[in-house]
């Protein structure tokens, strides 16, 4: 199932059948929900790394000290959310406690949307941004993108947009040295590169289930054109997918 119109009219091919447009719509909502099980992991995982980094060494308000931040803009950018989110854990803190007047950073977590963490994370200075890649095995300028990538995800499925053909060109995945061969431009443009993102992210065992979970799910559906995704014809033997 290469396209199921034909680029130059506004008809379906001919022999398409409304079972094949079925099957093709179940399969993306399933790669969605199966992208959002492994974003919600990441979303955690970034939370901890920047609790456990962050507001154990400068304290629970780190958010509050301008000197952690690259510049004033990424400062004032996160203060000016976290300031004003609303979130029950907040409103038990305002309520219970009075020094300081901001809540900590785990409540403001809770409040805030994936594409705001991952923005508190490329706003952070060098050093801190370092401290927390070890949580994630990849260097900070590739994880700034990497984040954003994610969170493109997370908005696609939020709006239940497809993911199956689409041509992304926005926030494309850094090339990490340890992927070169994967993320090939090709790649970076399609599913196949974000696939190899969300695959990467976390420990080993968890990224192989997460793997297996995948192929599965186009064994199910052998219709589906994995090169309209950026699979490459051979990546069932490649060695990031043993």
């Amino acid at each position: 199932m290469r396209a199921l119109q034909d680029p130059g009219t506004k008809c379906f091919r001919h022999g398409t059948r409304f079972e094949d447009v079925v099957a093709l719509y179940e399969f993306d909502r399933q790669l969605r929900l199966l992208c959002l099980d492994r974003i919600e992991r990441v979303e955690v995982a970034l939370r901890a790394a920047v609790v456990e980094q962050l507001a154990v060494p400068y304290g629970p308000p780190f958010y509050l000290d301008q000197t952690l931040f690259s510049d004033i803009e990424a400062f004032c950018s996160f203060f000016t959310k976290a300031t004003q989110a609303r979130y029950l854990a907040i409103e038990h803190y305002r309520k219970e406690y009075d020094r300081p007047t901001t809540a900590p950073i785990w409540a403001v977590c809770e409040a805030i949307t994936f594409g705001t963490l991952s923005h508190l994370y490329s706003g952070l200075s060098r050093p801190n941004r370092k401290a927390i890649e070890a949580s994630f095995g990849f260097d900070e300028t590739v994880l700034v993108s990497w984040f954003k990538t994610i969170n493109d995800l997370r908005n696609a499925y939020a709006h239940h947009n497809r993911l199956w053909n689409k041509k992304m060109l926005v926030n494309q995945p850094t090339r990490a040295r340890a992927l070169a061969n994967e993320l090939v431009q090709t790649a970076q443009q399609r599913f196949y590169g974000r696939g190899i993102v969300l695959a990467s992210l976390l420990n080993a065992s968890v990224a192989g289930d997460w793997k297996n979970r995948l192929r599965s799910l186009l064994q199910q559906y052998p219709s589906v054109s994995v090169q309209d995704m950026g699979f490459p014809a051979d990546w069932q033997t490649r060695p990031f997918w043993a």
